[in-house]
């Protein structure tokens, strides 16, 4: 049998560099929540509770199965360059906020997004995101908009985004923000 589960602060801290579980579908509450992770392999992960990725240090997420993301599930990871999660709905509160170097998220299943999302994304230019019908910003704990100071963002194409719920300037000091397309 093949490892399923990665239980809450399984490796929390850890000096971890290299997590290799192809069968791997649930990784719990701050399971590897700053550890010193820069590389996984998990092509069946479905599930990643809250702070389940949080600060590790990989460039690359690619998880094409992947139909849950908790809060702050992948923030604060500063190497963090390509995001590719094709089956997810939506993006909860702080998900990659803070991911500084991040370029492009590819999410064509995306729904909604949530307060802080992708707040000081720094570096975030591509964001493909064609089925996105709604943001929103939960007021009750949000500090930043949802894509506060992407200040490299250039260009937005949301085809079916319908409402955008938000008290805090949903692009707020995204000065390289030229082009918005919208239905």
């Amino acid at each position: 049998e093949s490892l399923i589960t990665v239980g809450c602060e399984s490796f929390l801290l850890s000096s971890i560099k290299h997590f290799t579980a192809p069968g791997l579908t649930d990784i719990y509450e701050s399971g590897f929540d700053h550890s010193s992770l820069i590389y996984i392999y998990a092509p069946n992960l479905k599930y990643v509770e809250d702070y389940g990725l949080c600060g590790v240090k990989v460039n690359t997420i690619d998880f094409p199965k992947l139909e849950y993301a908790g809060n702050a599930a992948f923030a604060g990871n500063y190497n963090l360059n390509l995001a590719n999660i094709p089956l997810l709905n939506t993006l909860s509160f702080a998900s990659f906020e803070e991911c500084r170097t991040l370029r492009k998220v590819s999410a064509p299943s995306l729904t909604t997004i949530g307060s802080q999302v992708f707040s000081l994304c720094y570096w975030l230019t591509v964001i493909e995101f064609p089925n996105l019908t709604e943001i929103i910003c939960d007021f009750s704990h949000a500090t930043y908009a949802p894509f506060e100071q992407c200040i490299n963002l250039a260009e937005i194409d949301f085809p079916n985004l319908i409402k955008i719920n938000t008290r805090f300037g949903c692009f707020k000091n995204c000065y390289s923000l030229k082009k918005v397309n919208m239905k």
